[in-house]
This record gives structure tokens, C-alpha cells and sequence, in this order.
């Protein structure tokens, strides 16, 4: 007579089990998260869009700050209801702004996890799967979306980082079975204040959602024709664009899709295939949830970029359609295939190499971080004194300058040489002409100040190569009263400050 032994889990293995399906174990491991996120990516403040949104709060806490240029300082539409959250959070706890900001990644980061964890407890069957996926999701975070000139998560604070949680948390709600439509709502409405194209985004997705599940096909043509409809409304009724918001608008080029490099276009094709295949032949651990939420991002992946090509290319009569970016959908495929990707790496063999797979990714991705920011240390947390050379010259001009004073540099500083792409104002508390980079991406969504953004570029073009008179005789047309020049400018200017690569100069 046969005898069948029927395996038990080991007492460790279900104790982990038993551990990971509280919720008081999950926080744990959310938490755990958090921080090796923080290691691997790194934390930087005043970089990129974390500088904007910086500059935005402490003009919102201290609005004498910025008294010429302060249109520069707190254009985002989006900066408004972040940087008043941030003054309040300020007020309220009588922290000081970096550290609210630092807290505030910290819990954005938490916030992403918590939202996609909420997500796959309705996509996969498996407990296992579940935390692979965000192993992965946490190893690669930092990971480019295509060519949109965003990544999945940033390693800093801006209302993106909280606002896409909110719209994970209310995505989740919408793939319950019996979706509680008022809980989606209160998630959607703060996540529109703080980030309204991510929003828009989440709100087309859950549409999708909703009409695939109802099992009509009139209803997936509907949201469909919807959005085709809405892109053709808002292009036709978009207002006359000046010739300073029509170049503003075409120097963003990841705007266009026609303006991509092979790979970035590669980078929007190859996830809608992906999740197609994964839906086509579909693993043992994905639900029929995570199928129709699969779909839901393929059609709309598909549905953006006929939009895009349709109404956001250069040559286009206006630039409306472009400027709501809306391959930014594409941020919600990506974190898809990370997850599902991740998940199948529970159905190795053996889970262990599943695990060096994604200690590999984590090593690599700390190594492209510390590529991109060579000059700075990793974690530019709050106690810790600046260490880029250029921050540095930034906080000297905080504390040796008149409050009042105007700046001009390089049009193009982000992009000199140890700059590390540091925004000058959120560090200086200082006017400065406008830049090429982050401050047009500010006028290509503010047609007003275009034509600021402009004028304030070409009077700084060159501005190393020029001889002290047409340099004074420049800047005094702006109100310029210093400049940041570097060594190989000829000048006989006062610099009372010289670095390295730096030099503050007084124009007299």
C-alpha cells in the first residue's frame, strides 16, 4: 500500500509567512524598503526638479526671497499646493525646511511601495511573487522611463513623489472586485492638487479598468474615442502661441516622440509587447485582475502615443497637446512590468538566484547614480554639510549677498563640468536669470513668462567668452549685480569668491 507524505512548510518559512501577512510585519518590510531604496539611489535635494520645488517652498515660507525674478521661482502650477503643505508642515512642527523635505521623500518613497503592494494583493495569487515584484521595483527604481525625461521614482522631493501614491492607492481601489468609488475619489483629489497630468493619467487608466471589466466593447471604445476627441478639442481651441513660448515649447524635445533616439522609442514599444505577452501567456501567479489591468495599459500606452504623434511633434500649429505630456502614462506601464517581471522571478527553481538577480540590479543601479552625480556625495541628507564644490559656491552666495541681489551664469550651468545639475536658487535664496534647462521647462508650461525665459537665456549666452565691457554692458540691461564665471573667463572684475571651477564676481 502506498504512503503519500504531504510536505510542511518549514517552522522558519512559516514563520516568515505568518510575519509578511500581518500588517504590522508588511509595515516592517515596507519601512525596510524605504531605506535601501535610499542607499541604492541616493538622496540629492537640489537637483534637477527637487532645486524647483525647493525654491518654490522657501518663497512660500519667506516671500521676501526673490523680490526681481520670482515668476521663476514658483511658476509650476503644481508648486502651489506642495509648497503650501510644505510651509504648513514647517509651521507646524517647527522643523526646518530640509529636513521636511527629507521626510517627506522618506515618505513618499514608502507611500509608492505601500501603493504598489495595495496593487498586486489584487494581481497575484502568490505571497512570494508579491514581494519580489517590489524587490525589484525597489532595486531598479531610479530606471528612465523611455524618453520622457522622468524616472519611475526620483531620488527627490517634488509633488510627483507624492501626488503618483495617491493615484496608485486609488488604481488599487478600482481593481477590487466591488471598487469603493468614494475611497477613489478621496485618493484621486490630492493627488490631482499635487501632480494634475499624473492624475490624468490615473483617471484614464481606471476607465479603461472599468470598461474592460464591464465586458463591453462599446464601453473600450467609448473611453477610447474619449480621449482621441478630448486631444483633437483642447489642439483646435489651444489660444496663439508667441514666437519666445513656441521656441520655450520646442526645446523640450522629449515632448516628442518624433524628436526620440531609436532606443527611446524602442523603450515605448517594447512594454506594451511585453505586458501583451505577459497577458497572452499568463503565468500561474498573475489573476484574471492583473490580466485586465495589463490590457488596460496596453490600449492605453497604444491610445498616447497615437495622440502624441496626432498632436505633439515640432512643426505643429501649437503645442498644448505636448505640454500635458502625456506619454507620461507610460510612467504606469513601467512600474507594471517591473512588477510583473519581479514576480516571475518567484517561479525559479531556486528563489535565491532570483535574489542575486536583483542584488545585481540594486549594485548597478547605485553605480549609474553615482555616475550621474560623480562630484556629490550619495546621500546629501540634512545634517550633513554640502560637498559639491558648486553647492558650496551656492551657499556662499547665500550668506555673503545681499538678499536682494540678481545673478547671471552659464545659461547652460547644469551641464558645466562637477555642476551635477544643482539649481542654483534653491541653495543661494538668490535671483538669477533664467536657464536653458529646468527654468524652460517652466516656460514651455507658463506661456507668460516665455519671452522672460528668452531674453534672459541670450543675455547669458557666451558669457564666459565675453570681454568685461560687454559683459558689464549685458548684464546691467537685466539688473544684474553679480555673476558666476568660470576660470577661464577673462575678467578683471571683483571675485571675492574663487573655487576651483567657481567664480563669484561683482558687476560694478
Amino acid at each position: 500500500m502506498a504512503t503519500f507524505v504531504v510536505t510542511q512548510p518549514r517552522p522558519v518559512e512559516r514563520t516568515v509567512r505568518q510575519f509578511t501577512a500581518s500588517r504590522s510585519g508588511q509595515a516592517l518590510v515596507l519601512a525596510v524598503l524605504t531605506l535601501a531604496a535610499l542607499v541604492i539611489h541616493g538622496y540629492h535635494p537640489y537637483s534637477e526638479d527637487g532645486g524647483i520645488y525647493i525654491a518654490a517652498a522657501q518663497h512660500a515660507l519667506q516671500p521676501q526671497l526673490f523680490p526681481h525674478l520670482s515668476q521663476f521661482a514658483n511658476a509650476h502650477v503644481s508648486c502651489l499646493f506642495f509648497s503650501r503643505m510644505m510651509t504648513g508642515i514647517v509651521t507646524l512642527t517647527h522643523l526646518s525646511l530640509t529636513w521636511v523635505f527629507f521626510l517627506g521623500y522618506l515618505a513618499s518613497v514608502y507611500l509608492t511601495l505601500s501603493g504598489l503592494h495595495s496593487i498586486l494583493q489584487t494581481c497575484l495569487h502568490s505571497e512570494a511573487a508579491r514581494w519580489f515584484a517590489l524587490f525589484l521595483f525597489t532595486a531598479i527604481m531610479s530606471m528612465p522611463v523611455a524618453g520622457t525625461s522622468i524616472i519611475m521614482a526620483d531620488p527627490y522631493l517634488t509633488s510627483r513623489s507624492l501626488g503618483l501614491p495617491m493615484v496608485l492607492f486609488a488604481i488599487a481601489e478600482a481593481l477590487q472586485d466591488q471598487p469603493r468609488w468614494m475611497r477613489i475619489v478621496i485618493f484621486l483629489i490630492p493627488g490631482s492638487l499635487l501632480h494634475p497630468l499624473i492624475a490624468a493619467c490615473g483617471v484614464y487608466l481606471i476607465a479603461l479598468i472599468v470598461a474592460l471589466r464591464s465586458g463591453s466593447r462599446a464601453m473600450v471604445y467609448g473611453v477610447i474615442a474619449f480621449a482621441l476627441t478630448t486631444s483633437t478639442a483642447v489642439h483646435w481651441l489651444a489660444p496663439v502661441e508667441s514666437p519666445a513660448y513656441r521656441e520655450a515649447a520646442v526645446s523640450r524635445t522629449y515632448w516628442f516622440l518624433t524628436r526620440w533616439s531609436w532606443d527611446e522609442i524602442v523603450g515605448v514599444i517594447a512594454p506594451i509587447l511585453l505586458l501583451w505577452a505577459l497577458d497572452r501567456f499568463r503565468p500561474t501567479t498573475f489573476t484574471d485582475t492583473f490580466s485586465t489591468f495589463l490590457r488596460a495599459l496596453c490600449l492605453g500606452g497604444i491610445v498616447t502615443i497615437v495622440v502624441n504623434l496626432l498632436f505633439a511633434h515640432p512643426g505643429s500649429s501649437n503645442h498644448l497637446v505636448a505640454s500635458l505630456q502625456p506619454l507620461r502614462f507610460f510612467t504606469f506601464l513601467y512600474l507594471a512590468m517591473v512588477l510583473a517581471l519581479g514576480s516571475l522571478l518567484a517561479l525559479l527553481p531556486r528563489r535565491i538566484v532570483g535574489g542575486f538577480i536583483i542584488a545585481a540590479l540594486a549594485a548597478y543601479l547605485f553605480l549609474v547614480q553615482r555616475n550621474i552625480y560623480p562630484n556629490t556625495a550619495h546621500l546629501e541628507l540634512p545634517w550633513r554639510g554640502l560637498s559639491n564644490e558648486w553647492e558650496r559656491a551656492f551657499l556662499w552666495v547665500r550668506e555673503h549677498t545681499p538678499q536682494d541681489a540678481v545673478f547671471a551664469m552659464d545659461s547652460d550651468y547644469h551641464n558645466l563640468p562637477g555642476e551635477d545639475t544643482h539649481v542654483f536658487r534653491a541653495i543661494a535664496l538668490r535671483d538669477a536669470l533664467p536657464d536653458y534647462s529646468k527654468d524652460g521647462g517652466i516656460a514651455a508650461v507658463k506661456p507668460s513668462i516665455a519671452s522672460d525665459w528668452v531674453s534672459g537665456v541670450a543675455l547669458q549666452r557666451d558669457l564666459d567668452d565675453l570681454d568685461d565691457t560687454t559683459r558689464i554692458a549685458r548684464m546691467k540691461l537685466a539688473g544684474v549685480t553679480w555673476v558666476i564665471l568660470r576660470p577661464s573667463a577673462n575678467t578683471r572684475l571683483d571675485c571675492p569668491y574663487i573655487d576651483h571651477d567657481i567664480r563669484v564676481c561683482r558687476i560694478p
